[in-house]
Order: C-alpha cells, then sequence, then structure tokens
C-alpha cells in the first residue's frame, strides 16, 4: 500500500528512525539504505509476527509532500493450491500461511495507525 501527504514537511531523517523503531520493538532484525529522494527501510526476521518474508518500506518526500509505501516482500512464498497441498500433507503449511497472511494484514494496519501518530512529532512545522 501506498499513501501520499500533500502541504507536508517532515524530516525524512526522523521519520525513518522512528519507522525503524517500531519494527524494532517488534522484533524485526532491520536495514536502512538511503534512495535517491528519501530511504528505504528493510524488516526481516520477527519473532512476534510469524510471517513469511519481510517488509519494504520507502519513504520520499520534498518540502511540501510524503510518500510512504508499505510492501510484503514474499520471497521464497511458494504458491500451491490447497488440492494440491492436501495430497502430500501440506495442510499444516496451507494453514501456517493463511496465518502468516492474517499476521500480515495486522501489521500493516498498525503500521499505518503509527505512522498517523508519528507524522506530527517529525513535522518541521511542529
Amino acid at each position: 500500500m501506498r499513501k501520499i501527504w500533500s502541504n507536508v514537511d517532515v524530516d525524512l531523517k526522523l521519520l525513518t528512525s522512528a519507522i525503524q523503531d517500531f519494527f524494532e520493538k517488534k522484533g524485526f532484525l532491520t536495514a536502512v539504505e538511503s534512495s535517491s529522494c528519501g530511504f528505504v527501510i528493510k524488516a526481516e526476521a520477527s519473532d512476534v509476527y510469524d510471517i513469511n518474508g519481510g517488509v519494504l518500506v520507502s519513504v520520499n518526500g520534498g518540502s511540501d509532500s510524503l510518500i510512504v509505501s508499505f510492501i510484503f516482500d514474499k520471497e521464497g512464498d511458494v504458491v500451491f493450491s490447497p488440492l494440491m497441498l492436501s495430497f502430500f500433507g501440506g495442510g499444516l503449511y496451507f494453514i501456517r500461511k493463511l496465518k502468516s497472511d492474517e499476521k500480515r494484514v495486522l501489521l500493516e494496519r498498525e503500521f499505518w495507525r503509527f505512522i498517523d501518530d508519528v507524522l506530527p512529532r517529525v513535522s518541521r512545522s511542529h
């Protein structure tokens, strides 16, 4: 998911640091990379959120706009039909995948609530 804010001036470094802290408090291993107009936060392997893959968050903006993208990195996520899985005893894998998908939805909701809460604190007009 991607959200765009207009007429906002935020400190991208502060926002990126806050996002990194958000994921680290949830047990993710994080890394931050600079991009041409912002930052990319990579979060992987949480003890709290047992999800397949990791999360990529990009934070871009200028003096009057902000774009935040939240993307699940599903690398290594193999897709099988439920029928095929039942032939090979993969029902447990299918159930685990469903639970992982539920946790992904929960994590994304928490993330966007966090962003709404943190934006006023990282605003330059604060």
